[in-house]
């Protein structure tokens, strides 16, 4: 017997023998990637990235901020800062455009008649205790970030997956596993390592319960017309 909302459905025996599944397929219809990049020999850079940082007076950094970015920004652990105060992360930018081009060219998107640059960037600092709530970075079309200084439990990034068929599909049973079940991703945070997404994608931040501040760079590319 099957059942259905109309009660059992009868079925022959034979017939179940008679008709067996003879090939069967599973599509990813709408997959949406995230994608992750580790450098070598990353710690010179990030030796220059905490020196130049450290010179720089974060308050003052977060008073800036809020007074010029207050109508769209309300990150309190952002800090906006400029090429001249941490000339080193000009280097992270471009690595940023490099791969960048190679998703555009892996992804066959039609760009013609466009330039890719950068948006914005900004440095993302959470103290102790600090965690940043679930945002996007529309209208970007690739957003980054880069790990400087991550101390062990000092936060990981969480994507989000909020699109409607979340609310109609069953959990995952607990201590299961089910990638097509997924309601969010987690990716621990690692120095010198870099992860590219949509700027669409819906993610946050976990509490830094370390002791330690957490030091990353996040930033933005766009499209636009070529002149």
């Amino acid at each position: 017997m099957v059942q259905s909302a109309y009660g059992a459905i009868p079925t022959e025996a034979r017939e179940l023998e008679r008709m067996t599944p003879d090939k069967k397929d599973t599509m990813l219809c709408f997959p949406r990637p995230i994608w992750t990049v580790t450098f070598t020999d990353y710690e010179g850079v990030n030796s220059a990235l905490r020196r130049e940082m450290g010179r720089l007076d974060w308050n003052a950094l977060e008073e800036e901020t809020r007074l010029r970015y207050a109508a769209d920004h309300s990150f309190s652990e952002d800090r906006f800062v400029t090429l001249e105060q941490v000339p080193t992360y000009q280097t992270i930018l471009e690595l940023f455009l490099r791969q960048c081009v190679e998703i555009i060219e892996g992804l066959q998107w039609d760009v013609a008649g466009h330039e890719l640059g950068i948006s914005e960037f900004w440095v993302h600092l959470t103290e102790p205790g600090e965690l940043t709530q679930a945002h996007r970075h529309a209208p970007s079309l690739l957003s980054g970030v880069y790990y400087v200084d991550v101390p062990p439990g000092c936060g990981n990034i969480v994507f989000i997956d909020d699109y409607p068929h979340g609310f109609y599909e069953p959990k995952v049973k607990a201590g299961k596993q089910n990638y097509l079940g997924w309601r969010d991703l987690e990716f621990e945070a690692k120095e010198g390592g870099m992860i590219i997404f949509p700027g669409w994608m819906n993610h946050k931040v976990k509490r830094n319960r370390s002791d330690r501040r957490r030091l990353s760079l996040s930033f933005n590319a766009s499209l636009a017309r070529s002149p």
